[in-house]
């Protein structure tokens, strides 16, 4: 019996060789090409998962570029979107091969067309397009987004490129290959190898969501109550980023009950947080300073709140003076607007002054209202309303 046993174990043993060897040589040859290739371990492992495939000739022609039709299904498996039926761009017949890969996308807000109404299937995808669409696909993203204060990452790609938020968040969270440094080159096309690259090692995050029950500040930890995944404490180390209500903040701007959408390293701490929740005064604050463009800064708008407008500086007084003037008032009117409490204005006055100023900082005359009145409710979201519209249109393509 001992001998049977032995043999039986031995044969059990040289089993799990041969499997292994066999699914070891499977991987490396039937690529020609991806031996000795950098991106060889996540180009093998999507098309062990069905998520991208070789040549019939059995090469996988890693520097090839690859088509937005192409990454539309590449995105969609990875991430398992289900096919959609929403896809009426005029460029796009209903029985192209990828229609029901790009109308997922589309389905789930993770692609748009350009303004003309085409998709352009058969564009090259260029590397800032697939970093939008991966940072949209792991909903990284808010409609309000406002513009970190980040150093650029890369030389070519300033805080005023259409897909810099994007950029600079799949950059922090690790996801770009190991070449793009320095300069990103956003508009080159990208290779077969680094969208292997990029989509394996997106969708190497696990994500979790839920609402968050307690936050400990000394030991950068927050505990959640869970409705996607099942953890529920996360440690937050110092190069993880944390958002809330789209700007970039810290653990202390969190609040219980915020709903929370998590990236974690498997098994591991997570990388990125993004809170939802009331929206407080200094996110309104960050979010009106954003709309002018850095015209005015967050302790300006909250001064304009307070009525005090000798915070305004020497660069704005002027041109608000200017504009008081050309909206009608008199010299004297338009020193004493810039002198007096909002409340105490006459209505004239007011409206003068809201036109004046909305005129300068390029917001509406209805933020402007809020902004002076001291209305953060109605600002904020007057705000958000107007963020989210200039946001779509930037990263429409």
């Amino acid at each position: 019996m001992k001998l049977r046993s032995r043999l039986a174990l031995l044969v059990v043993v040289v089993s799990l060789l041969i499997t292994t060897f066999s699914v070891e040589a499977l991987a490396t040859t039937r690529l020609t090409d991806v031996d000795k290739h950098w991106a060889r371990e996540a180009i093998l492992a999507l098309v062990d998962e069905g998520v991208i495939s070789g040549y019939e000739d059995h090469t996988f022609r890693p520097d090839r570029p690859v088509t937005r039709a192409e990454f539309a299904k590449i995105v969609a498996l990875a991430f398992g979107i289900k096919p959609g039926q929403g896809a009426t761009f005029t460029d796009l017949p209903a029985k192209h091969w990828a229609t029901e890969y790009i109308s997922a996308l589309v389905d789930q807000g993770i692609i748009q067309g350009y303004p003309d109404g085409t998709f352009r299937p058969n564009n090259k995808i260029t590397r800032a397009e697939a970093l939008t669409m991966l940072a949209r696909a792991l909903d990284l993203l808010n409609s309000d987004q406002t513009t970190p204060e980040w150093a650029p990452s890369f030389s070519d790609v300033e805080p005023d490129h259409w897909a810099y938020i994007p950029i600079e968040l799949t950059e922090r969270l690790r996801i770009h290959p190991p070449q793009w440094t320095e300069k990103l080159r956003p508009e080159m096309n990208t290779t077969r190898a680094e969208i292997a690259h990029l989509v394996h090692r997106a969708i190497s995050f696990e994500t979790t969501k839920g609402s968050i029950a307690s936050i400990d500040t000394q030991t950068n930890t927050i505990t959640i109550r869970p409705t996607v995944g099942s953890r529920q404490l996360f440690m937050l180390p110092n190069n993880a980023v944390i958002m809330r209500n789209g700007s970039v903040g810290d653990l202390s701007a969190f609040r219980q009950g915020d709903q929370v959408h998590i990236l974690s390293e498997p098994a591991g701490d997570a990388v990125y947080v993004k809170a939802m929740g009331v929206l407080t005064q200094a996110e309104a604050s960050n979010k009106i300073s954003t709309l002018t463009k850095g015209l005015l800064g967050p302790e300006q708008v909250a001064a304009i709140m307070r009525g005090d407008w000798n915070a305004l500086g020497s660069s704005i007084k002027p041109q608000l003076y200017d504009q008081l003037i050309n909206f009608g008032a008199t010299p004297e009117e338009a020193e004493s607007l810039l002198t007096q409490n909002w409340a105490n204005m006459s209505a004239l006055g007011q409206e003068r002054l809201a036109a004046a100023l909305s005129n300068i900082l390029e917001i509406s005359p209805e933020m402007t209202a809020a902004l002076l009145s001291g209305n953060w409710a109605e600002a904020g979201q007057l705000a958000q309303a107007e963020l989210t519209s200039k946001i779509l249109e930037a990263l429409m393509f």
